[in-house]
């Protein structure tokens, strides 16, 4: 089974926190990707891998709902990490990634220990699912594009 055949399979077998964990999952792989560009002079990379990035930021932003508090400090929170590989690409400088990965990092272990429990709730039985409130085919547009695009599965 290929990498991304493997990935398909997680997507459709996952819940609602897991989807999240692996579009977090994707955004540190494309920032690490990005970052190991900038060290060769890859820009064309680092624009790509960027891009995947945004693109993901994009999706989550575009899910929340409502002016409440916690809907404005994730908006708050996306807005930030764009800021931050925007900048390790206009200024040349890796240090943005590394703060980016530090934000990222912590909230997608915590999407990774809350679907753990959630499937552990679910009487261990993986749901097959048509969508979700994040959207399977979505992510599958943000990690499956090239199969270096996501190097895991």
């Amino acid at each position: 089974m290929s990498r991304i055949e493997e990935l398909q399979s997680k997507v459709a077998t996952a819940n609602n926190s897991q989807l999240l964990e692996i579009i977090y999952e994707s955004m540190l792989i494309n920032i690490n990707e990005a970052k190991k560009a900038m060290v060769l002079n890859d820009l064309n990379t680092v624009k790509e891998k960027n891009n995947s990035v945004r693109e993901a930021l994009a999706h989550l932003m575009s899910t929340l709902e409502g002016a409440d508090e916690e809907a404005l400090k994730l908006k708050s929170l996306y807005l930030y990490i764009n800021e931050l590989i925007t900048n390790a690409e206009f200024k040349n400088n890796t240090d943005f990634y590394e703060t980016a990965i530090k934000v990222i990092t912590p909230i997608k272990e915590a999407w990774k220990s809350l679907g753990e429990k959630e499937a552990l709730t679910s009487n261990n039985k993986p749901s097959i699912r048509a969508g979700a409130t994040y959207g399977k085919n979505d992510i599958n547009e943000y990690v499956t594009r090239t199969s270096k695009d996501w190097d895991m599965g």
